[in-house]
């Protein structure tokens, strides 16, 4: 379960998370796949104007 950490509770941004160390890597993981989702349709979408 995703946790948000207890210190600077008003500012969700800057107070991070209680990730393990496998939740982390696979947060990672899913980001990295989403951006180069995203800049392979952003590029498809340059080629093609």
């Amino acid at each position: 379960m995703l946790s948000r950490s207890s210190k600077n509770s008003e500012n969700w941004f800057s107070a991070g998370w209680d990730l393990t160390p496998e939740q982390e890597t696979h947060v990672l993981k899913v980001l990295f796949e989403l951006f180069d989702t995203f800049l392979a349709e952003r590029e498809g979408a340059a080629s093609e104007s």
